[in-house]
């Protein structure tokens, strides 16, 4: 039986493919502190490698490993002494997703569909503030640490939620790719209880697949 089942695994196709395109990634942000947060988009990327793996039917199992950035842009309206606060957070991941993917064959390629969760590990990223006083406008930038090393700046060291992808593939390997990753963690740190933010990414790439 297990031989039977090695050898079914051997003869069902694979292939492995590349992506790399942009990202237009923001916070959906919640707090319960008087001070009012809008949430803006960044521009970012997506870069990596995947696997599919033929499942039965039209359905293919699709794993990756992405370099993709993500983060946001929050705006503080006015306090006391300061009027404006404008911050540009990126925070770069290494994320696994896995996607169960439909795939519907037409006469110049294949259309695909695929939802599936996703975990992520945050290696680096940095804030960008522009804080407007009432004499002087003062920039800053700083680099985010996770918070073991840095109380003040850091974020959670892993991210995890759900994503869904959308596209078509030509019979040359080529396609294009919608992708859009939903978080369900809360990344800010837990001496942050006020505050709760949690990514939210759409992407467009062009991946190519080996065959």
């Amino acid at each position: 039986m297990a031989a039977a089942t090695f050898a079914s695994f051997a003869q069902s196709k694979t292939v492995f493919g590349v992506k790399a395109g942009v990202n237009f990634a923001k916070f959906n942000t919640e707090s319960t502190s008087p001070i009012f947060i809008s949430d803006e988009n960044i521009t970012s990327f997506l870069l990596g490698i995947y696997a599919d793996q033929q499942l039965g039917g039209n359905f293919t199992i699709q794993p990756g490993l992405f370099f993709t950035g993500k983060g946001g842009g929050s705006v503080y309206p006015n306090g006391y002494i300061r009027q404006r606060q404008d911050t540009k957070t990126k925070l770069h991941y290494l994320q696994i997703p896995v996607n169960i993917v439909y795939n519907i064959p037409s006469k110049g390629g294949i259309f695909f569909f695929g939802v599936g969760p996703y975990a992520a590990y945050n290696l680096s990223g940095n804030v960008k503030e522009n804080i407007d006083y009432s004499l002087a406008l003062v920039s800053n930038v700083v680099d985010i640490i996770p918070p073991d090393n840095d109380l003040r700046r850091g974020t959670k060291k892993f991210d995890f939620g759900a994503t869904g992808l959308a596209g078509f593939k030509l019979k040359s390997g080529f396609s294009i790719n919608v992708n859009y990753d939903l978080g369900l963690s809360n990344i800010t740190p837990d001496y942050t209880p006020k505050i709760s933010m949690k990514n939210r990414v759409w992407g467009i790439s062009f991946g190519y697949e080996f065959k």
